[in-house]
This record gives C-alpha cells, structure tokens and sequence, in this order.
C-alpha cells in the first residue's frame, strides 16, 4: 500500500522576526519571504531519504508563523505532494526545488475568484477591511501574476471550463491529452 504527505511550503516562511528585522513583514508570502534554501535542503532529504521518516515544518495560521517539525513523514511514504505557489518561479533560488520535483500541477482559479477567497481569508486571519483588500491587492495579486506568467513550465494544469474541471498535459498540444475530471 503507497502511502502519501502533503508539505507545505508555507512552513519554510521565514520567521516573523526575521521578516520585521528585514522589513518584509507586510510583504509576506512573497517569493523571497520564504527560506527557499532551506526548502530545497529539506526535499533534498526527503527525496534522497526514501523509506526514512523525516519531519517538516508547518504553518499556523493561529499565530502567523512558523512551527518546526510538526508535518510527520513516516518511513512509509512514497508520494510527497509538495503544495506552494511558487514552485514554477523560474529564478536561481526557486529553480533549485523544481529541480527536485518528478511533475508540477498548475490549479488555475479565475483571478476575481483568486482575489474575493484572498480577501475572505485575510478577514478571517483578523485584518480590517481596508487591510484586507490593500493586502490582497497590492501584494497576493502581484503573487498570482508572478505565478500565472510561470505555468508554462507545469506538467499539467488542471481548469475549470464552463464549470466542469479539466485536466490537460501541458507536454503537448492541450487538445490532444484532455480529461474531464468532474
């Protein structure tokens, strides 16, 4: 029986007292808000570790930062899903971890819907909203851009047409490889 892991890589944010001394705070979730060095060494040792137990770090949204070791990868398993925005970047610090990726999915959500969930989640996280919208505005959606100009490296890209959810390869002609998978 395969076993898989979700990683995040919301757990490899620098800390919040790093990103305030560097007076990034109010840009994280950016590209270089995240200690992609170590990210790269942790899926290092996770894909070279095979049948090892590792630990990653996580994220809490209850306190805004880190939290060590709390994502548990048992000796058992065989599929890591490592989730993230910026796993397409396409820079010297980010090629580094799609590198180490066997195929990369693209999820891609209408930029309206992108933007209302976002504003949503930073009123849940305890932003006013005029925090929430200048947020989402002015840093997640220069995020979202940054990503959608990447998809084209994504092995698959799975959309949703006319309400139904598609997947296609992004490896060839995306009328030739299509499926619909509602």
């Amino acid at each position: 029986m395969s076993a898989a892991q979700v990683v995040s890589i919301d757990g490899f944010h620098r800390r919040q007292r790093e990103l305030a001394n560097l007076g990034l705070l109010d840009r994280k979730g950016t590209p270089e808000t995240y200690d992609v060095a170590m990210l790269t060494e942790k899926m290092k040792e996770i894909r070279f570790s095979r049948g090892r137990a590792s630990r990653a770090p996580g994220y809490s949204r209850e306190i805004h930062d880190v939290v060590d070791d709390v994502v548990m990868i048992s000796s058992e398993v065989e599929i890591v899903i490592l989730e993230g925005n910026y796993l397409l970047v396409n820079d010297d610090s980010w090629r580094g971890v799609y590198e180490l990726l066997d195929e990369v999915w693209y999820l891609e959500v209408d930029r309206d819907v992108v933007r209302q969930r976002l504003i949503d989640r930073h009123l849940r996280g305890g932003r006013t909203e005029e925090q929430a919208i200048w947020k989402t505005d002015f840093v997640d959606l220069k995020n979202y851009e940054l990503i959608e100009q990447a998809k084209y490296r994504a092995d698959f890209i799975i959309a949703s047409e006319q309400g139904v959810d598609v997947a296609y390869s992004n490896r060839v002609s995306q009328n030739d490889d299509c499926q619909d998978i509602a």
